[in-house]
């Protein structure tokens, strides 16, 4: 943008619906919105209305991504692997979103003796992705086990994962559990 169309004041609309196999986006589904032009790295977020559609208004004019995320659903964009080859849109734009039922990993954590251990820190880290998909989604993939030791991971791209049990989780250092200073064990290992 040149410097007289920073002053003015931003009136660009992106619109578009999201759907799920050809049916209505869930009612909780939430969509960010972010700048490729801005140098401000903030992300505005919207949730879907009863029929999925969505809109963000108040755009400068530039080039945006857009990402929906929703429990157990993953946007179609994440599954690819480069970020630069996601969807660029421009104000004014109509946008359709596909959304698709993600893959799930759960499993057990027992000890030594068999017992099963509660409250570890256990995550899906995705193999073969030169780019995180916590760092592009927000989604961090993982989960403590519950008192069973049972733990369910859901909503991942399809792909090859590692699972990790053990050690400090992401943002530990407020969440501290028993097993921070545990050497995380992996499967496969």
């Amino acid at each position: 943008p040149t410097p007289a169309s920073d002053k003015a004041t931003p009136s660009g609309i992106i619109k578009g619906h999201v759907v799920v196999a050809g049916a209505r986006a869930p009612k909780n589904t939430v969509l960010s919105i972010r700048s490729l032009n801005s140098t401000s790295g903030g992300a505005r977020m919207t949730r879907v209305d009863s029929e999925g559609r969505f809109a963000f208004d108040g755009l400068r004019p530039g080039v945006y991504n857009i990402l929906a995320t929703a429990p157990g659903f993953i946007d179609e964009n994440l599954a690819t692997a480069d970020i630069l080859e996601w969807p660029r849109h421009f104000p004014g734009a109509q946008v359709t979103i596909r959304m698709v039922k993600g893959g799930v990993i759960t499993g057990t954590i027992k000890d030594q003796k068999g017992e099963p251990v509660v409250g570890v820190n256990v995550r899906a880290l995705q193999i073969g992705k030169q780019q995180s998909l916590m760092s592009l989604s927000g989604e961090t993939h993982q989960v403590e086990t519950d008192d069973r030791g049972i733990y369910r991971i859901y909503g991942l791209p399809a792909g090859e994962y590692l699972v990790a049990a053990g050690g400090r989780r992401s943002f530990g250092q407020f969440l501290a559990t028993n097993f921070d200073l545990d050497a995380p064990t992996y499967y496969p290992s």
